[in-house]
């Protein structure tokens, strides 16, 4: 039988949020450095001392669109 719940099981699986270069800025306090602007590598989820921010809190990068928003997405 079918679980009435798999919905909410698939989207929270499935869940991502974006956010804008300038709302990443208030969160920070401050200024995303030049990198971050210029070139996708610098959101990679590994090799970067910087992307431990979010995947260590169950998260990666999924899309990015330089200079206007990250989309990050729930690793299950």
């Amino acid at each position: 039988m079918k679980s009435k719940y798999k919905k909410l099981e698939k989207y929270l699986k499935n869940y991502t949020f974006t956010l804008s270069y300038n709302e990443i800025e208030k969160i920070i306090g401050g200024k995303l450095v030049n990198s971050a602007y210029l070139y996708k590598a610098w959101w990679s989820n590994t090799g970067h001392e910087h992307a431990k921010t979010w995947t260590d809190t169950g998260w990666e990068v999924d899309s990015v669109k330089l200079g206007e928003y990250i989309t990050f997405r729930k690793i299950c």
